[in-house]
Parts: C-alpha cells; structure tokens; sequence
C-alpha cells in the first residue's frame, strides 16, 4: 500500500474538485457557516483601527462576506486560478473588496506598491501546509503584516489526523480525506508563532457551535479542565476548534 504523498498538482487537483464538484465541502464549509461568528468573538482583541484585511487562502471566498459585512476593507488572495476568478465574480461589485488575486501577482503587486494590512486571517489553512509551505507562509506574513498588526488563525484543536484517512483500491493508496497534513494544539501553535516573531494575545479552544448560543466557553473550559485533574477525562470531548490572534512584533 502506497502512502498519499500530496504535490503541488496533486492539492489543486483535489481542491478543484472539492471546491466545485464537491460544493466546498472541505475547507469552505467552516468559514462560511462559523466564519460570522468567530469574527465578532475576536474582535474585541482587534485594537488600534484594524480596517485593511488580508483573507490568506480566501478559497471560494465565505470568509470575505463576513468581513465585508463587518466593515472592513478586504483583499483576498488564494493559489488557484479558479477560486481567484470566482471570488472576483462573486465581489466585483461590493463596496470595500479590494479585489482578489493570484498568490505570485499578489506578491508582486505588494512589492511594487509596499503594501501591507492591518490584519492577515488564515482560516483553516495551516494544517494543509506541509513544513516547506510553513515556513513559506510565516514569511509572508511578516512581510505582509504591518509592525504591530494583527494574525487571525483557526485551525482544528488536537485532531486526530488517523480518523480522517481513507484508502482508494483503484490506486492502492491511503491519504487524508480532506489533505490535513499536521494537527496543532494551543502550546504548539503558540510556540510556533512566537519563534516567528508574532505574540499571542489571545488563543483558545472552543466548539464554534457554542458562541453567542448563551453558552459560556470558558465556563465549559474551566469544568473539562476540572474534570481532567480528576482523571475522568477520558470522556470528555475535547473542544474541536482552535482560535488564536497574534500581533507581529519584529
């Protein structure tokens, strides 16, 4: 048996059938139904007149609605041809969207004119990246990233990747269904961002689900914590979403 080994041409490949003959069920369905919610719960953390976002790996482009209905003034930017050509469509007409680019345009475009963003988001991103593309991403934040400017990132909390494996017989190869390549946790998410030169202000982890539902999170946080020191953790659920901002200190 073969182990999935995920290429550039490999991801986009999966990714264009996701998007389009999948309806987006992979990576667009998390910001685009919880996406509202996870930006009126980080924004009190926002501070100091965030307005010019940056949505990193926009996808079909659910975050950018969000945004744009909160108020901000949004450039959104993804790797496929397709989606930056949908999420232009899709906004060309809406106040406040800056428009969509390709990443090597984009890149360049930001050169040439020095520009940089109050806050960059990374919705469900980074657990797709393998090391290289890591450290690539960690790059371009800081120069994207204005001195003192903001990172938004969710990601899944303590996944477990093995759960999500999938075997095909018609090429004899196991892979993760929807191409998560590392899981992350609070301590290693943080560490990482702080090797980078960006402080965490605020992280935790949630079930989306419960915000603004009259749920209290860190109530719900502080009772699993409890429950762990008591050694009857072994059925609790452990929160599924992680959220964090970070603000770039170099």
């Amino acid at each position: 048996m073969n182990q999935g080994v995920w290429t550039d041409e490999v991801i986009e490949r999966f990714f264009a059938y996701a998007d389009y003959a999948g309806h987006g069920r992979y990576r667009q369905y998390f910001s685009d139904v919880s996406g509202d919610k996870v930006l009126k719960y980080i924004r009190p953390h926002l501070r100091g007149g965030v307005k010019e976002v940056l949505d990193y790996g926009c996808g079909m482009g659910y975050l950018d609605k969000h945004l744009l209905e909160q108020g901000y003034r949004v450039t959104a930017m993804d790797f496929t041809k397709a989606s930056v050509t949908e999420v232009s469509k899709k906004y060309k007409n809406t106040d406040n969207f800056r428009g969509c680019y390709y990443f090597p345009e984009f890149d360049e475009m930001c050169a040439k004119k020095q520009k940089k963003f109050d806050a960059v988001f990374i919705f469900e991103v980074i657990e797709h990246l393998s090391d290289y593309y890591l450290e690539n991403l960690m790059e371009n934040l800081r120069k994207y990233c204005k001195k003192g400017g903001y990172v938004v990132i969710t990601t899944p909390n303590e996944q477990d990747l093995w759960q999500d494996m999938v075997y095909c017989p018609f090429c004899d190869t196991e892979f993760n269904r929807i191409q998560h390549v590392r899981s992350w946790s609070s301590q290693t998410l943080a560490e990482f961002l702080e090797k980078n030169m960006f402080e965490v202000i605020f992280m935790e982890a949630v079930t989306v689900g419960d915000l603004f539902s009259g749920i209290d999170v860190k109530i719900k946080n502080m009772a699993r914590a409890a429950w762990k020191k008591l050694k009857y953790h072994q059925n609790l659920e452990i929160p599924p979403n992680l959220i964090c901002v970070a603000r770039y200190h170099p």
